[in-house]
């Protein structure tokens, strides 16, 4: 079930501690807006007084898939260089998963974001529930 939320932490972490936060405590931490039921990170540093992040994920409230996620929200923050991705879950398990890679040139210099490249969707529960056929699988010989 896609409407079931589920806990979210968000970790900051440095040598001394690891603090665990949610979606009541974040905004504390960040000086994000806070939205019910809803963690986010933008990202610059934090704190954070950038609206971006925020101005595109409370146009989604209430639709906030993993679908829109990915379509919508590294496009409009410009956020990604390497990799981008998004978990779908239904209660703890990942359900999907969508990722898009960057690619540079090999002087290091960016061809194109992640943000910028398409991105591909894996149906994890599809993929988890596939049964590996061990008669059609190469065996290596050392």
């Amino acid at each position: 079930d896609n409407n079931t939320s589920a806990p979210f932490a968000a970790i900051a972490y440095d040598q001394a501690a690891a603090i665990a936060y949610n979606d009541t405590t974040l905004p504390n931490r960040t000086s994000q807006p806070y939205i019910k039921d809803v963690a986010y990170l933008d990202k610059h540093p934090q704190p954070s007084t950038s609206p971006d992040l925020y101005d595109i994920v409370q146009s989604l409230y209430g639709n906030l898939t993993a679908t829109n996620v990915a379509q919508l929200i590294p496009q409009y923050t410009s956020s990604g260089d390497v990799h981008a991705a998004v978990y779908e879950f239904s209660h703890s398990t990942p359900t999907s998963f969508y990722v898009a890679k960057g690619t540079t040139f090999s002087n290091g210099t960016y061809m194109q974001k992640a943000y910028q490249a398409p991105f591909i969707h894996f149906d994890l529960d599809f993929l988890w529930s596939r049964k590996l056929d061990n008669s059609t699988t190469k065996k290596s010989v050392i």
